[in-house]
């Protein structure tokens, strides 16, 4: 959420952004702690069981797709509620994602 709402705060302005700033920032915040997650998430809560190269492709995926379903997830409610702080927005989204991605990674990625 901090890196999200840093990278919010940088993008906020800026002209001529191929992607809205939300999704920008919801794109870099995600690389940098997907990396993280995926090490801490393989070895420490999920034991490290099965083909580590086939749980990073899989974790890759559902990262991707959890990513995309946030970062548009965000602009569209923020759309509704722009007086809102983007972070506002984004923690319930977030919370909801973050469940449907853990029952994912322990049924079908670290499987």
């Amino acid at each position: 959420m901090l890196m999200f709402a840093l990278f919010c705060r940088l993008f906020r302005n800026v002209e001529d952004l191929f992607i809205g700033y939300i999704l920008l920032s919801t794109i870099l915040a995600r690389v940098i702690s997907a990396t993280y997650n995926f090490m801490v998430n393989y070895k420490v809560v999920f034991k490290g069981r099965g083909n580590k190269f086939l749980a990073a492709a899989k974790y890759l995926l559902l990262a991707v797709v959890i990513m995309l379903l946030s970062g548009y997830g965000v602009t569209f409610i923020h759309g509704f509620f722009e007086s809102v702080p983007e972070v506002y927005v984004k923690i319930p989204v977030d919370t909801v994602l973050f469940l449907l991605s853990f029952v994912i990674q322990r049924e079908f990625v670290y499987k």
